[in-house]
């Protein structure tokens, strides 16, 4: 996964925000991932002055997509203040930045307890800067802050009375005097403004970000596993040491899993920053897909007529392992396993001697039946949107001596109802499994 971080390691005023502007024309995303308004990037840009308390510091950068991120709290008065300041420029916010439904919303009454708690504090104090920051992330952590997709529910002002109504019964142990409702009507007049912005789930519209535009990861039978830099063409890692490597998946803190099926039939873990060095390995016969699920936060491996669920042990370490939660048996749905592809965060899509969807929720499998009558299925792409689906079948063997491989690509307009609506032959390219990189 290709990520750079730009971190301050001292108390702040460090240069951040002018190191991400500078650096924002090299990248297609832009992202700020914690820390609130409190926060304070100074930068010029086109021989004018500004100062960024909440909004990525990409934003002036016309290619540039902006995320604000899980991890953010969001003082939705200041956000508008800043983003309608940029809008003046000519700068087309709402096009370029993307806010998070996980983000956490900062009420008034969380910056009257930020200044409470400071004031009770006397000599003691921190200096906090009163804007609320402290006091929302510890309702974030203990589960009961408002997040920015609590907006668009029909409740939404249930919901905000009741966390308010909560901080006026903490603020009842301080003698401080405040009025609750002094900045009420412009918030929600904020929070308006806000739902104008495109609220996403960051971590998928990052993942896809990741997955289609930053790098490829590729195996070859032969035993070569590749990581690849899509814009440069550099190879990042690789492995010649998974013998019949048939699949590879990119894991979380740079990690990658191969699936072999030869020489001793496993899943093996690789450092993305180390080649040909395996950090964990565990059995699996016939080994020839592996998937990572972000949602569940989940590896899953197929071979033969098995289907295992991994999770992540000891996984910041250097001795990372793969905990086996589950081995579940597919016989009678699918054999032969020979791919698998994630096709939304609760939908595996498993392909061999016939097809089958499996629920990662349910663990129930949805059998396809119009693969049915295949019995040599090397590899299926699925477009859940279209139907649409790109396939590998040598069920008719055109390839002498190659069962495994064929001359033609298949294509279906809609994989549920019909086998093949075209399918495209190169005779002199022997096709084992296929990939479609952009639907």
């Amino acid at each position: 996964m290709k990520v750079d971080v730009v971190l301050g390691l001292q108390w702040g005023d460090e240069g951040k925000g002018k190191i991400v502007d500078v650096l924002a024309n090299s990248y297609p995303v832009i992202a700020r991932f914690q820390g609130g308004p409190n926060a304070g990037h100074s930068l010029h840009f086109e021989g004018k002055k500004f100062v960024l308390h909440t909004v990525p510091s990409g934003v002036f950068r016309k290619n540039a997509t902006n995320i604000i991120g899980n991890g953010v709290v969001i003082d939705p008065i200041i956000f508008r203040e800043e983003c309608e300041g940029i809008e003046a420029t000519g700068v087309p916010v709402k096009e370029r930045i993307m806010i998070s439904k996980k983000a956490h919303l900062i009420l008034p009454t969380h910056k009257i307890l930020d200044a409470a708690s400071e004031a009770a504090k006397g000599k003691s104090k921190i200096g906090s800067t009163l804007k609320g920051i402290g006091p929302t992330y510890m309702d974030k952590t203990g589960r009961n802050g408002l997040r920015v997709g609590d907006v668009t529910t029909a409740d939404f002002a249930e919901r905000f009375a009741t966390l308010k109504n909560k901080h006026i019964a903490t603020l009842s142990q301080y003698n401080f005097e405040y009025n609750a409702e002094e900045k009420e009507a412009e918030w929600m007049e904020a929070i308006e403004y806000l739902k104008s912005f495109k609220l996403v789930d960051s971590e998928y519209v990052a993942n896809k970000y990741l997955a289609d535009n930053k790098k490829i990861l590729a195996t070859s039978s032969k035993g070569y596993s590749v990581l690849i830099d899509k814009a440069t063409g550099d190879v990042l890692w690789y492995s010649n040491i998974s013998t019949n490597a048939h699949s590879a998946a990119l894991l979380p803190n740079n990690r990658i899993a191969v699936a072999c099926s030869d020489n001793g039939d496993k899943v093996q873990v690789f450092d993305a920053g180390v080649s040909n060095v395996v950090k964990f390995s565990d059995p699996l016969s016939s080994a020839h897909g592996v998937v990572w699920n972000p949602a569940t936060e989940r590896l899953y491996a197929v071979g033969g007529s098995s289907l295992k669920i991994y999770s992540l042990q000891d996984w910041t370490t250097a001795a990372p392992k793969l905990k086996l939660e589950k081995t579940i048996s597919t016989t009678g749905i699918v054999t032969g396993l020979h791919d698998m592809t994630l096709v939304d965060e609760n939908t595996l899509l498993l392909a061999g001697n016939k097809a089958a969807f499996f629920n990662v929720t349910t663990e129930a499998f949805t059998s396809i039946t119009t693969f049915q009558s295949s019995h040599s299925m090397k590899s299926l792409n699925y477009n859940s949107e279209t139907k649409e689906c790109w396939f590998t079948d040598p069920t008719v063997v055109e390839v002498p001596d190659l069962t495994w491989a064929s001359h033609t690509i298949r294509y279906s307009s809609n994989m549920n109802t019909t086998y093949e609506t075209k399918n495209f032959k190169i005779d002199d390219l022997n096709c084992y499994k296929v990939r479609v990189y952009n639907w």
